[in-house]
């Protein structure tokens, strides 16, 4: 915040849903010639869909096939599922969470380190 953009760019976010806020962020980069955006990381990665009509990648791969940088998750939801089995104790919670990768989630297997 109001630091010139020049260099190496990260861009921090919380989650990527739609993928509309870190277009919009990527926009304002690309316009600072002396910038350059190098990648994302993310703190969850929902390994869901995108949101475009019958977009079978995740909105993270979208980003990074039309940017060409990387997207990097902290923690991706399948990370957050496999602890609660192995932790035990949240069994609602992890239906809820079955329900909705299989409603919402990508068909392929999640990517390394996600």
């Amino acid at each position: 915040m109001g630091a010139p953009l020049v260099g190496r760019i990260v861009i921090i976010d919380d989650v990527l849903t739609s993928g509309k806020a870190i277009r919009e962020a990527i926009s304002i980069i690309a316009s600072h010639p002396d910038a350059k955006l190098v990648g994302i990381v993310q703190l969850v990665d929902r390994q869901e869909r995108g949101a475009r009509e019958g977009e079978t990648r995740s909105t993270v791969q979208e980003v990074e096939d039309e940017f060409g940088v990387p997207v990097e998750p902290v923690l991706g939801m399948s990370d957050l599922m496999a602890y609660l089995e192995k932790s035990g104790g949240r069994e609602k919670e992890l239906g809820e969470m079955r329900v909705y990768e299989e409603k919402y989630g990508v068909r392929e297997e999640p990517r390394a380190g996600g």
